[in-house]
């Protein structure tokens, strides 16, 4: 099964953030917008099974970090 990616990022034209598969939902703050899509993340992994990524940007549209839900569905380190 291929991992749903959340991304929360900023949308310049309307000045909020945004995370990406509900484009209805527009946040003041960042923090209430990584709160929502964790949630989400973590509801979809429990309950239905999925492999879910959370990707946080920040404003210039850098990736600042990233999470993925169930810990288990990491890539495995290679020997480096």
């Amino acid at each position: 099964m291929k991992r749903k990616i959340h991304r929360v990022r900023w949308v310049k034209s309307r000045g909020r953030w945004v995370v990406t598969p509900w484009l209805s939902n527009l946040y003041e703050r960042k923090a209430d917008a990584v709160a929502r899509a964790t949630a989400e993340a973590h509801l979809a992994a429990t309950l239905k099974g999925w492999k879910v990524q959370v990707v946080s940007h920040r404003k210039d549209g850098v990736i600042q970090w990233e999470r993925t839900y169930p810990r288990s569905s990491d890539p495995r380190r290679s020997r480096g």
